[in-house]
Formats: structure tokens, C-alpha cells, sequence
């Protein structure tokens, strides 16, 4: 049993960073996304690799905020598979 809840873990986690890497995809190709960073260059900011993919605090929080209740769904249901057999 032990074998499986760790399993289900994993999952988890590993639903937490594709849907945040969906997201956080999603939005820095959007047109909105897109025009930030323009307009972060046009500030005068010279733009790292890292910095073109930051995504600020709200949008960060929002996109982890959405992962981790994807991931709990996910847990929950690899859980109820585990305990139902």
C-alpha cells in the first residue's frame, strides 16, 4: 500500500509542473505575454533568458494556485484507486 501512495505522489507532482508549464507557456505566447516583454524592452531593460520568462507575482501565484488544485485531483483519484481494490 505504501508503494502505491508513493506513486500517487509523483503524480501529483508531476500534474503540478505540466499544468504550470501549460500555463505559464500559454501566457508568455499570447499576445499578452508577447507585449510585456516589449514593452519591458522598451523601458530600457536589457532582458536575460530568465527574465523573459518571468511571469510577475499574481500571475505566479495564480498559475501555481491552479497547478496545485489540478494536482490534488490528481492524488485524490490515484488515492481512491489505490484504497478501492
Amino acid at each position: 500500500m505504501i508503494m502505491e501512495e508513493i506513486s500517487a505522489g509523483q503524480l501529483a507532482g508531476a500534474v503540478f509542473y505540466r499544468v504550470y508549464d501549460l500555463l505559464k507557456s500559454t501566457y508568455l505566447h499570447s499576445p499578452k505575454g508577447r507585449k510585456r516583454i516589449q514593452y519591458m524592452k522598451e523601458q530600457g531593460q536589457e532582458l536575460s533568458a530568465l527574465d523573459q520568462l518571468e511571469l510577475g507575482p499574481v500571475r505566479t501565484l495564480l498559475h501555481g494556485a491552479i497547478s496545485v488544485n489540478g494536482s490534488k485531483i490528481a492524488l485524490g483519484q490515484s488515492l481512491r484507486t489505490c484504497y478501492n481494490r
